[in-house]
């Protein structure tokens, strides 16, 4: 059962990754070019603010000395410029190049979704429409199903026999698989980004959750790394959970059907519970 999962899991998560690349190609043609236009017209609407002149009032004339006024010089006025467009990121930032679509497109598919990801054309809408409705689920049930095949393996291993130490090795086995997907990719986030750990972790927690504020944008190779990273981690906390759940609920039957088959034999004897349970 567990090969069974692992392999549908496998087929499934290939459909995903194909309709991330041909979605992200996608939306890249349509969302690129309208992103450029925006910022053109965004610079244009700055730029005319330069030459856009402003008569003052005769009351503004007597309450402000005009000795105290200052001309506005170019590099005051680009440092101007570019703090508002700071303020107005998705009209001016590269969002939708390939790369940074190929990473939006795979989020999307998450059920993260960004604010600054979100498709302004028709044809992204549509597009990104498709993608939740058909490529999420199926996301999901890729891992769920990989996850399922990873606690199976794990559930072999404590079903026969539960010790506190078994107990206590599980736990502190989850709390490693927790700091893997968190700590560590923290780390090199904060190396990459320039930002501060805790910053970094929060970052990380949010996203792996499926949170996503977006508070916090990744550049560059951070980019890519963390979408592999928020799919293996998706993997391993479907496992953690699957696993846990089972642990709980699982029944004496399934508990047999889990055992090697001799011990099976073993067991359906008259003493067999008493003497190999």
């Amino acid at each position: 059962m567990g090969s069974a999962s692992l392999k549908l899991g496998a087929s499934f998560f290939v459909s995903v990754v194909i309709l991330v690349l041909v979605g992200s190609w996608v939306l890249y043609t349509y969302e690129s070019p309208a992103e450029i236009r925006r910022c053109e017209k965004a610079e244009g609407a700055f730029d005319s603010a330069a030459i856009l002149g402003v008569d003052l009032t005769e009351e503004l004339q007597e309450q402000t000395k005009m000795s105290d006024l200052t001309i506005m010089t170019n590099e005051l006025f680009e440092e101007i410029k570019r703090q508002a467009q700071d303020v107005h990121q998705p009209l001016c930032e590269n969002n939708w190049d390939y790369p940074n679509a190929l990473f939006n497109t795979g989020t999307i598919i998450a059920s993260l979704g960004f604010f600054h990801t979100a498709p302004q054309t028709f044809e992204g809408k549509l597009v990104v429409s498709f993608l939740v409705l058909f490529g999420t689920p199926l996301y999901f049930l890729a891992i769920g199903l990989i996850g399922n095949a990873i606690a199976k393996a794990q559930l072999k291993k404590i079903v026969n026999t539960v010790t506190p130490l078994k107990i206590v090795g599980f736990t502190f086995g989850i709390l490693f698989i927790l700091a893997l997907v968190t700590c560590v990719p923290a780390s090199i986030i904060q190396l990459l980004e320039k930002i501060e750990f805790f910053d970094a972790w929060y970052f990380c927690v949010t996203t792996i959750t499926t949170v996503g504020f977006g508070d916090i944008r990744l550049s560059g190779p951070a980019v890519a790394v963390w979408l592999l990273w928020i799919w293996i981690g998706h993997i391993l906390m479907a496992g953690i959970l699957v696993t846990l759940v089972s642990a709980i609920i699982i029944s004496d039957y399934k508990t047999q059907q889990m055992r090697d088959p001799e011990e099976q034999k073993l067991l359906t004897q008259t003493d067999g519970p008493a003497a190999y349970g």
